[in-house]
């Protein structure tokens, strides 16, 4: 073993497999490895947004994190296996705490991110998005990051359901999509700039009804048919 080999094992010790240590493909998760798939799948994000999913090699991907090539096809061995959870990256960022008071909490959470969208790669990720994809290779990866986004509200609104500030039956899939097409979809697929009164307005309106029990889901009545 050489002297770089043996240093980097005593900084970064992993655990051995049957202790728990998870492996990503052939990358260990976990100190040295963690941060390598890390600085990637952010200079994936950054290049991605800066000249699209056409654009994107992951040559310029390898040069910018200073991680070789054939590291990189190690563990993503396509192009689309790299944007894929590059984008997927998002759902997993950060958020504000929840306080249990839903509409706070939807307020501070849907505000994260439009400001995230008002970011240098924010904004060519929302490029990307509105342009669209002729060749069809992206249309399933935005969709997992659309349903993504939308899983961490629906789970507060299930939540908000549990404690009695919406309706039993409420529809948190119905709310948090309309807050959704309402806020994102005009900032992507429009370009609007969007202050915080309007995005305070539609979380509001869109609560107000749901609280009215507009989202409630009702059996659907079955017709009988005409007899002649």
């Amino acid at each position: 073993m050489s002297r770089t080999e043996s240093e980097s094992e005593t900084q970064t010790p992993t655990a051995p497999p049957s202790s728990g240590a998870r492996r990503t493909g052939n990358v260990r998760a976990g100190g040295r490895s963690a941060r390598v798939v890390d600085a990637v799948l952010r200079t994936a994000l950054e290049v991605l947004g800066e000249v699209g999913y056409d654009g994107l090699r992951v040559e310029e991907v390898a040069r910018r994190s200073e991680v070789n090539k054939t590291t990189i096809y190690r563990r993503w061995s396509t192009r689309e296996a790299l944007v894929r959870e590059a984008l997927m990256t998002l759902t997993r960022v950060p958020e504000p705490p929840i306080t249990g008071d839903i509409r706070d909490d939807m307020l501070a959470h849907v505000s994260a991110g439009v400001a995230w969208l008002g970011t240098p790669v924010g904004r060519g990720i929302a490029h990307l998005l509105m342009k669209g994809d002729p060749g069809g290779e992206l249309r399933s990866i935005i969709g997992e990051l659309r349903e993504g986004l939308i899983a961490r509200r629906v789970a507060m609104l299930d939540a908000a359901v549990a404690r009695g500030d919406l309706p039993v039956g409420t529809d948190s899939h119905l709310v948090a999509t309309t807050i959704h097409a309402g806020v994102y979809s005009r900032l992507v697929r429009w370009g609007e700039v969007l202050s915080p009164a309007v995005v305070e307005g539609v979380i509001d309106l869109v609560l107000a009804g749901a609280r009215a029990g507009g989202a409630v889901v009702r059996p659907t009545r079955s017709v009988a048919p005409d007899v002649a």
